[in-house]
């Protein structure tokens, strides 16, 4: 039963002043306290009041609801330990924190200053010669543009010559053998 519903079971009790007061300070405190809630390494969901601390009880979540906590240690996310005994927290032990690393001493830094250097180097090196490949690339290719460009030029600028053929000589392009078809598209030049 919540507690909503007991409260409205004791409300319709006769119940004296002094006891009313009592009623509504169980349920403000009740209100104001705020569980905190933290999951274990394996999923599980445990509250508590407060700070993780000994001695304070501690709760297992489960669909059924919340009920204290069973005996045993538990992991949590954060790698803390908890045990827990009769439903309240027994021990905690946080994980070890690492020692920050000892400084560099001058000759590592040189050392480290000296591989970078040279890796800095090699990245150059390997720059510069994709640059000067696409740049003969550019080169190459600007200057096939360039033969292209007056190569089309000069053939519009070339005058097409008819020949004109007697009307005896002119026949429909159907009725003309290949190689008919072949001179009349490639005239051989005036030799006079």
């Amino acid at each position: 039963m919540d507690i909503k519903t007991k409260v409205k079971v004791l409300l319709n009790q006769n119940l004296s002043a002094e006891e009313l007061n009592q009623l509504k300070t169980i349920i403000t405190r009740q209100e104001q306290v705020a569980l905190t809630e933290a999951k274990t390494k394996d999923g599980k969901v445990l509250t508590y009041e407060g700070e993780l601390a000994q001695g304070v009880a501690i709760s297992l979540v489960t669909e059924a609801g919340s009920s204290p906590a069973p005996d045993g240690e538990y992991e949590m996310e954060d790698g803390t330990k908890v045990s827990v005994a009769a439903g309240v927290v027994s021990g905690i032990e946080k994980p070890e924190m690492q020692a920050p690393e000892a400084p560099m001493s001058p000759e590592m830094v040189q050392q480290m200053e000296t591989k970078f250097s040279a890796q800095i180097k090699e990245v150059e090196s390997a720059y510069e010669a994709k640059v000067t490949a696409l740049n003969k690339t550019i080169a190459e290719l600007t200057s096939d543009v360039k033969f292209t460009a007056n190569l089309l030029q000069k053939l519009v600028e070339t005058p097409i010559e008819t020949i004109a053929l007697s009307k005896q000589e002119q026949k429909k392009w159907e009725d003309m053998t290949p190689v008919e078809r072949y001179n009349a598209t490639h005239p051989l030049p005036d030799t006079k």
